[in-house]
């Protein structure tokens, strides 16, 4: 699995659940696909965790296993997040950082037709299993903003609003996952039935200059260069020279700590859960077994 096995470094695992205590969560059902060995359920804040039940699902048995030892009380499950089936609009958050590739997933019947990139597919399926009024908050490459194609970006805007974007410069992942990309951290919260869209406008592209360059990115983020922790390049990557990059310009875990406070505030609410909906929650968590 180490081609898809870019962990997340402890601080800014903090700081993204800083970002969702500021959005006013404070605990309850949290899902984590593509989940490691449970670094952001480890490193949660631990009055958070006392109010949730956690649901991490990973592909790699081995890691799944020492996720298993790190969090007992926990639901750790060695699985595949495309065959593992789980319950529409029920868990109340979705986060971690799942794998990104130029894969399309056609194993899974319910998005076969979307011809989803791999990372795409894990937003789809993640904010369809998130209740309304939910939030999800993942780590990507900075392609479901940029790229091209918004076919993935439309899927999640018609369930979900944009309250954010973090986007982290290409040496932040390079310390702990040995590689040098581009990622972005994204705040949604399920939008209410019925409700109209909301948050922040994210679906185009937008063109700025880069020196004496002409690139295209999100337009949040040409609107918002506040949440850009670096500064735009074009000197190129691991993967490619001369192309956009976002070059380091100061210690990144203070910067992303203080990107935080830019989000909005309080937007949270508890799930109100009564009836056939207790029911069938009570009868999941139930049947939610740690893999062996």
């Amino acid at each position: 699995s180490v081609q898809y096995a870019h962990y997340t470094s402890e601080p800014v695992i903090r700081s993204i659940w800083d970002g969702l205590t500021r959005l006013g969560f404070n605990g309850g059902k949290i899902v984590e696909p593509g989940a490691g060995i449970g670094l952001f359920a480890v490193a949660a804040p631990p009055s958070v965790m006392a109010g949730s039940s956690y649901t991490g699902i990973e592909l790699d048995a081995f890691s799944a296993k020492i996720g298993q030892y790190l969090l007992p009380q926990e639901h750790m499950l060695a699985a595949d997040f495309i065959k593992q089936k789980l319950p529409d609009g029920f868990f109340d958050a979705a986060i971690g950082n799942p794998p990104f590739a130029d894969i399309k997933v056609l194993d899974d019947p319910a998005y076969k037709k979307h011809r989803f990139s791999l990372h795409d597919y894990f937003f789809a399926k993640s904010i369809d299993k998130v209740r309304p009024g939910g939030l999800l908050v993942f780590v990507t490459s900075r392609y479901t903003m940029d790229k091209l194609n918004s076919k993935a970006r439309d899927y999640i805007a018609d369930r979900a609003d944009l309250l954010g974007a973090i986007r982290l410069p290409q040496t932040a992942f390079k310390e702990n996952a040995g590689t040098e990309v581009i990622t972005d951290v994204l705040f949604f919260q399920r939008r209410m039935p019925d409700a109209a869209p909301g948050g922040e406008s994210w679906l185009g592209l937008k063109e700025i200059s880069v020196g004496n360059e002409k690139v295209f990115i999100n337009e949040f983020f040409a609107r918002h260069p506040e949440m850009v922790l670096g500064k735009h390049a074009t000197t190129g990557s691991m993967y490619r020279q001369n192309e956009y990059t976002v070059e380091p310009t100061g210690n990144i875990e203070g910067q992303f700590a203080n990107a935080i406070n830019f989000l909005p505030e309080n937007l949270y609410t508890e799930a109100v859960t009564k009836g056939v909906e207790a029911a069938q929650a009570k009868t999941w968590e139930a049947d939610m077994r740690p893999a062996s």
